[in-house]
């Protein structure tokens, strides 16, 4: 197996693609040195950087520069033109490389082709060079490189090129289309109309980025990072122009980094798999520790490339409940008994959070009562989930039996039903509804029987002492990474300035932003109540439509009875349903939602949403004109009241699923469940007593029409005879109980019901 460089795969890293260096005419520090650039650029947590110094390339100070990187950073050669296009300031653009490029050629043909040697240049004067921009970009790319552009209100942009005349608005364009790769912007906001205007009316989409266009080592400074996930390789650069809007993303953090480091002990960063100490195959299966990207959703990859092993045994490591899908791992391939092979290999998976699970072989499935870490979807769970199907046959003797024994039925009690199943159906209608509203009762004692049964088992126990012990772990993880305190700087007499009074706006007006928290919580609190309000009377109201479709289905099936009895049906059933309270509460509940929802929009000025971001804008202007102890502080104190909130979210309370508190409830309620069973159980004994009833009627129907046949072949000559008699009889008797009870009993385990042996 070929060792990779990069053996995560695509990673988010900050980039910066426009940089210059003392090389560059108006380079403000130009005593900087090499050493002096790649220190900054490392602890700015910079992966990749370009230089691209202006109608230059600094052959030597490159090469220089990655030599002192070496693989903490990669650098591209490259190349910053001034070009002929654009009105009182000019179009520029830039010219990339890749990191092994040969650099002496790149120059010697850009500055040969484009007429920009130093000669040249100093002959021209520095402000009289430029280049044409289609011939520029079509050497760039000839020589491996790609082309980026100033974009949106950054200066020199493409947007210097006026959209007053169409023939303007094409040249942009084609420019877009055919010469560029990357656009620059100085801001995310400039994204906006290229993605929604710009893009679909060309035709293409482009990567738009922010770099720091930075002339001054000692002032590094980014207005908002550039993140690009991508190996820190130019081919890794190639594929980000591919895939643009997956690829990039410009400001803080990128959301997937925020969440994983949020949630360490949910990320799993390194699965090791070798073989066991005393093994004793000679083959190598697998001897290998993968490290594994934040963002791992899924494992693909053609066939025979392993990657159902990685799934099964990522599956088994994170105590999948879906083992029994399992494609390598399974009797007929890995475990097979013959040589079981799995017995003989150990996995172990490391978590973002330093801890690690193992398994010290892979030839058992997880316990039902491990906590599930992993949610694993085989693929063969899905396409049995998918195409299942069952189907069903009528039994032609049946229907030839019943023909016979109503033949014999007497025409008076036909009642005018033409097969016996009519006469049977129509008789035990009203049975059967008894019957069915019993055992739908039956099924919901019942599976609140099975819910407090396993409830009540020491697995479920020990599955909700397994989540809390997670939780709390969570919790653990979540209280190390507390925000180290910062101690107020007003606290020291000598470091008291005129910031006291922009602190304490800052605290006053921090205060009433808290206030907004509240009433925004307060609003997703009362949306949940609202939403099971809601439900509530939907729910009513379909319980009543449902009432009332029984009610005048049964009047209608009856219809002809009362008709026929000569009884008014409104003498004897009467239905009233007045649903207009509970529309008027629907209504109620809609109209506050609305108000809610109204509340929540970002630009609704009257609403604590609106309010809230606004007078965050304001603390964050005022944060700014702090000096740098003041402005540590505030930013301490933000930090910990984000860190409070999560504080608060995972310890929880007895309703907030999943939290600590909720998981001790749970056990709690545990203490409660011997009581409620034993309630239960009496419950469904009286239940099972009056079906018992209701089927003995249904069982005196049956014998009264078989009687009629069983009279008749009594008194037959032939089927009196011994040989051919012929006995109906009516009784309640099991069909399929034990088939289908075997079913739910592991017939491979020894016990006292199979005798002490195995089961068969």
């Amino acid at each position: 197996m070929t060792a990779l460089k990069y053996p995560r795969g695509s990673e988010w890293r900050k980039w910066d693609l426009h940089f210059h260096t003392p090389a560059s005419d108006c380079y403000e520090h130009k005593g900087a040195t090499n050493e002096q650039i790649v220190d900054t650029m490392i602890r700015a947590n910079v992966g990749v950087f370009s230089v691209t110094d202006h109608h230059f390339m600094d052959v030597q100070r490159i090469k220089e520069l990655q030599h002192l990187a070496g693989e903490r950073i990669t650098i591209f050669p490259g190349i910053e033109l001034r070009t002929e296009l654009g009105g009182s300031s000019s179009v520029h653009m830039i010219g990339i490389f890749p990191e092994d490029c040969n650099i002496e050629y790149i120059w010697t043909k850009l500055s040969g082709g484009l007429g920009i040697t130093p000669v040249e240049v100093e002959r021209k004067g520095k402000d009289r060079v430029y280049v044409d921009f289609k011939e520029s970009a079509n050497l760039i790319k000839a020589l491996g490189g790609i082309v980026t552009v100033h974009a949106g209100n950054k200066s020199n942009a493409i947007e210097e090129i006026r959209n007053s005349k169409l023939y303007k608005q094409q040249l942009k364009t084609d420019l877009l289309r055919d010469s560029v790769d990357i656009l620059e912007a100085s801001r995310s906001s400039d994204a906006d109309n290229y993605i929604k205007i710009v893009f679909p009316k060309i035709g293409v989409r482009r990567p738009i980025c922010v770099f720091s266009d930075n002339h001054d080592i000692r002032e590094y400074l980014v207005s908002e990072p550039c993140w690009i996930k991508a190996d820190p390789t130019f081919h890794g650069l190639r594929q980000v122009i591919n895939e643009p809007e997956d690829r990039v993303f410009i400001g803080k953090e990128p959301p997937s980094l925020t969440r994983a480091s949020q949630h360490p002990t949910r990320i799993a960063n390194r699965i090791g798999i070798k073989k066991t100490i005393g093994a004793k195959t000679s083959e190598t299966w697998f001897n290998a520790s993968i490290p594994l990207s934040s963002e791992l959703v899924a494992v693909i990859g053609k066939k025979g490339s392993g990657k159902s092993a990685l799934s099964d045994i990522l599956g088994l490591l994170g105590n999948t409940q879906q083992h029994s899908s399992f494609s390598f791992l399974t009797p007929s391939k890995f475990r097979n008994p013959k040589s079981n092979k799995s017995k003989q290999f150990m996995a172990l998976l490391r978590w973002a959070d330093g801890t690690h699970d193992t398994v010290s072989n892979l030839s058992e499935n997880p316990e039902k009562e491990a906590v599930e870490k992993i949610k694993y979807i085989p693929q063969s769970h899905l396409e049995k989930v998918c195409n299942g199907i069952e189907n069903g046959k009528d039994n032609q003797f049946h229907h030839e039996l019943m023909k016979i024994i109503f033949s014999h039925v007497p025409e008076a009690e036909k009642l005018g039903r033409g097969t016996l199943d009519e006469l049977l159906e129509y008789r035990s209608e009203e049975t059967y509804r008894a019957i069915a509203q019993h055992i739908a009762g039956l099924q919901r004692c019942n599976n609140s029987i099975v819910d407090h049964e396993m409830r009540s088992l020491p697995g479920h126990r020990s599955v909700i002492d397994g989540k809390l012990k997670e939780k709390k772990r969570e919790h653990a993880a979540h209280l190390a990474r507390k925000p180290t305190a910062v101690v107020n700087p007003d606290s020291d007499l000598a470091a008291r300035t005129e910031s006291q009074a922009i602190v304490a706006r800052i605290e006053r007006e921090s205060g009433i932003l808290k206030m907004y928290e509240a009433g925004i919580a307060n609003i997703r609190a009362s949306e949940q109540v609202l939403a099971r309000k809601r439900t509530s009377a939907d729910n009513l109201n379909n319980g009543l439509a449902n009432l009332k479709r029984i009610v005048d289905a049964f009047l209608d099936e009856e219809k002809q009875t009362f008709e026929y009895l000569g009884i008014p049906i409104d003498s004897v059933v009467e239905l009233r349903i007045d649903s207009s309270p509970i529309a008027s509460a629907i209504k109620a509940i809609y109209d506050e939602q609305m108000e809610n929802y109204r509340k929540l929009q970002p630009d609704t000025k009257d609403g604590p949403q609106f309010k809230y971001t606004e007078l965050n804008k304001g603390i964050e202007e005022q944060r700014k004109k702090l000096n740098e102890p003041q402005r540590a502080y505030q930013e301490y104190l933000k930090a910990l009241d984000k860190w409070s909130a999560e504080e608060a979210k995972i310890s929880g309370n007895n309703d907030a699923v999943g939290s600590i508190a909720y998981f001790k409830k749970q056990l709690a309620d545990l203490e409660k469940l011997p009581a409620a069973l034993a309630e239960l159980r009496v419950k469904r004994e009286t239940i099972l007593v009056d079906i018992y009833r209701e089927k003995k009627k249904l069982q005196s129907f049956h014998e009264k029409y078989y009687e009629e046949a069983q009279k008749f072949l009594n008194n037959h000559q032939l089927a009196t005879k011994e040989p051919f008699k012929v006995t109906f009889n009516v009784s309640m008797t099991e069909s399929g109980f034990s088939d289908k009870f075997l079913e739910f009993i592991h017939q491979g385990r020894a016990g006292p019901f199979m005798g002490g042996g195995r089961g068969k």
